[in-house]
């Protein structure tokens, strides 16, 4: 069995008129929420073997406090650039990619795609979006 956390990056602050969205930053409550998630997720009995993330600065800051807290290896984590803004069917094959022999893998992204994706994985989270800093934990058989 595989397990698959889908974890949506932390708040950031508002996209300029004019503004790069890629280099949007956390605002100073999404970093706050970021840790929440870390403390939850450190509460768990689960550790990612593989941490995948976009390279969008809300996203690679979100995944960096994340992998502090959990005090993750650094060989863990990995940048796919395909992540940034991926759609359900891009996410699917990152992780075809990028999972190696992992068999817990958590995947730091953006919706509407997480979201998407998670709801095609698992009928528990159709209609549902997942809220900046929440994360969705799957289960997959084979």
């Amino acid at each position: 069995m595989h397990e698959l956390l889908l974890l949506r990056h932390a708040e950031a602050e508002p996209a300029a008129l004019d503004g790069d969205d890629f280099q949007r930053p956390l605002t100073a409550g999404g970093r706050d929420a970021a840790l929440a998630a870390a403390a939850r997720l450190a509460a768990l009995p689960w550790q990612p073997q593989r941490l995948l993330y976009s390279p969008a600065l809300r996203t690679a800051t979100t995944a960096t406090l994340l992998a502090q807290a959990l005090r993750l290896d650094t060989q863990v984590l990995q940048q796919v650039p395909e992540l940034y803004l991926a759609t359900p069917q891009a996410l699917r094959a990152a992780l075809r990619t990028w999972r190696g022999n992992a068999a817990r893998v958590m995947i730091v992204g953006h919706n509407p795609g997480l979201s998407e994706w998670g709801a095609q994985l698992d009928a528990r989270f159709a209609g549902q979006s997942l809220p900046t800093a929440g994360h969705w934990l799957i289960s997959q058989h084979g």
